[in-house]
Parts: C-alpha cells; sequence; structure tokens
C-alpha cells in the first residue's frame, strides 16, 4: 500500500551572505495513515525546514535543491500555486508554535474558520458557521466562545482554535509545529488530547515537531532524530527510548529526568550544532560526540538499518551499549569537543 507522505531525498538550501546554507542535507521517510512522527533535535537542527519543505512554505530566499514530497502520491513540489492551494488545509493543515501571531487579531475567530472552509469548499455560511461550532467542541472550547477576538482567549484556547481551524477541512495530514510552547504542563496536556483524539476519531496522521523527547514519547508512535540538518536515528518510539543508539540521541535522553531513574544524573552536552554554512568533513556530531575517532571526522555515516524499523547514522552504532553506559555520566560528555575521543573496545 502506498504511504500517505514520501519524503525522498529532499535537500532544502537558504541564501545567506556566508553563501548557501543546506538546512536539509537529504531528507527521507514515509508516513502511514493515522501514522504520528516525532522530529527532534536542538534548535537550529532542521525540524521547522522539514515542515516548511512538506508544505512548500518558502521564504524568499530558500529553495528546495533535489527531491520529491508525495502525498498521496502527487509531487508537492512540482505542483502549479494553485494545485498547492487546493491540498494546503484539505489534504495536509499547519499548526504553528504562535497561535496569537496565526490568528487574525482584527476578526472573530467564527469569521476565520468559516473563511477557511469558504475558500475550500461550496458551502454555504449557514452551514461553515455550524462546522466551526462543532470543531470548538471537538477541541473541548465551548461554543459561546466562539464569537470572540483571539486576544479575549488564553494562550491554550488561541492554541485549541488553531487546531480547530486545522482541523476544518478533515485533513489527511497534521503537520504540528512546537504546538505547546509557552503553554503550561496542564494546558500542553490538553492541547494533545485534542490531537490525538483528532487522530483516533479522523484517522489523521500527525508529524509533531518539538525539542522535548518527553512530549514525542507520549504522543507518537515513531521519532526521527535530527541534528545539522540530517536524519541520525530513526525508530519506533518504544525501540529509540528503550535502546536509542546514536550517541546524541544518548545525550538526548540523558538530559531529561526519568521518574523510573530518579536518582540519575542529568547531563547535557558541551558546545551547540555546527555552522551549516560550512558543516565539517565526516560526521556532524563528531566535533561533540566523546566516542568520535579518526574515521567519524572523515567520512560521513550513512543512514542504515540495524534492526526492524531502526537505522542510525553512526560508524559504531553496533557498540550502543558502551555508549549508553558511559553516556549516564556528565563527565563523559563535559570536554566532548576538545577530547580525542573515548577509546573503543
Amino acid at each position: 500500500m502506498t504511504a500517505l507522505l514520501s519524503v525522498r531525498g529532499v535537500k532544502f538550501d537558504y541564501r545567506s551572505p556566508a553563501g548557501p546554507v543546506r538546512a536539509l542535507n537529504g531528507i527521507s521517510f514515509e508516513l502511514e495513515r493515522g501514522e504520528a512522527l516525532g522530529l527532534v533535535g536542538e534548535s537550529g537542527c532542521g525540524k521547522t525546514t522539514v515542515a516548511r519543505a512538506i508544505l512548500r512554505l518558502l521564504p524568499p530566499n530558500a529553495s528546495i535543491a533535489e527531491g520529491e514530497v508525495l502525498l498521496r502520491g502527487r509531487d508537492m513540489l512540482k505542483m502549479s500555486p494553485q494545485e498547492l492551494r487546493s491540498v494546503r488545509w484539505r489534504d495536509v493543515a499547519l499548526v504553528t508554535q504562535s497561535a496569537m501571531n496565526a490568528l487574525d487579531p482584527v476578526y472573530r475567530v467564527r469569521s476565520q474558520i468559516v473563511e477557511a472552509i469558504q475558500l475550500h469548499e461550496d458551502c454555504s455560511t449557514a452551514d461553515a458557521r455550524r462546522r466551526a461550532e462543532r470543531l470548538f467542541d471537538l477541541v473541548g472550547l465551548k461554543q459561546e466562545w466562539i464569537d470572540r477576538y483571539p486576544h479575549e482567549f488564553s494562550g491554550g484556547m488561541r492554541q485549541r482554535a488553531i487546531i480547530a481551524m486545522a482541523l476544518a477541512l478533515d485533513p489527511a495530514l497534521l503537520v504540528a509545529d512546537e504546538p505547546t510552547t509557552a503553554l503550561d504542563v496542564i494546558m500542553q496536556e490538553q492541547v494533545f488530547d485534542e490531537l490525538n483524539r483528532a487522530r483516533r476519531d479522523k484517522g489523521i496522521a500527525l508529524i509533531l515537531i518539538t525539542h522535548d523527547i518527553a512530549v514525542v514519547a507520549e504522543n507518537c508512535d515513531r521519532v526521527a532524530v535530527m541534528y545539522a540538518g540530517q536524519f541520525v536515528e530513526v525508530a519506533s518510539t518504544a525501540s529509540l527510548f528503550a535502546e536509542p543508539m546514536h550517541p546524541y540521541t544518548i545525550a538526548l535522553c540523558n538530559s531529561f529526568p526519568s521518574l523510573e531513574s530518579g536518582n540519575g544524573e542529568l547531563v547535557s552536552i558541551a558546545g551547540a550544532p555546527p555552522d551549516l554554512a560550512a558543516p565539517p568533513p565526516g560526521c556532524r556530531f563528531a566535533p561533540r560526540c566523546p566516542f568520535a575517532q579518526p574515521r567519524c571526522r572523515a567520512e560521513a555515516p550513512a543512514l542504515r538499518a540495524l534492526a526492524v524499523g531502526h537505522s542510525v547514522a553512526c560508524h559504531f552504532a553496533e557498540q550502543a551499549a558502551t555508549f549508553r553506559e558511559a553516556g549516564r555520566l556528565g563527565a563523559t560528555w563535559e570536554r566532548a569537543e576538545t577530547a580525542g575521543g573515548t577509546q573503543l573496545r
């Protein structure tokens, strides 16, 4: 069966005064109907750029150099502007991280949802208004609030209103870019409850973009870990958190507290992601990796399958058990940028 979404070898460039910046370097993945995929990694690793590529929302200084983005078998990168307008909202919708900026402050929320529906469907205003009210019910908002302005909503209410708008045309795919940024944990839980309810009730596929691996662990079926514009590990959620194999994934997992190991040490990774205008040779994580060897600095590792559904871009991923044991100690990571690499056995 054909995947709902198939992203193949996408390379995404930004033009800058320092020269071209390759923000995505050959990203490939597939997403099935009803599946939830989490994209995780530090800021600047390319997560939001993946969303831009999928929806072809390109800023003036950006271009997609290579690749395909097949949605239901149609390549969105080859669509005309008119075709794109018909696909967005109806087949794929976006939930942004800044709900206040995504809503027009001078129009009531109902008017904005009704406009989105009528732009894509031949629907009377009365029918569109009733659909907007049902969408408010779906995301847990009272119908009487629908005629308010965005500034009258709390942050959590605005975010749920954005979800309602995204679901207005029953899209097959929802791309949620940091949908709970700046919300407290109670509001975060409510927003994800609505997203997961929509998945269950409507069979919608979800791409969740976040830096918070705990959110992904709770809400996604699979995880893709991004670093410097590339996937370094892709696996089922259960497999990745049980046995992370890439040193970067291991460090990310050890940087979050766990109720199961309350006495465990939280670690941080020395340094920062590389400048993508001039990325380092070999593995892009090597300058920060305490396990890096000369081969890592000379040869870029390919993303390869080590188990069913579990792929890793690391020359020495077979020694992941050793990495996980050493990676629990903060001292392992403290001088990774200047160390010659922990001796592998």
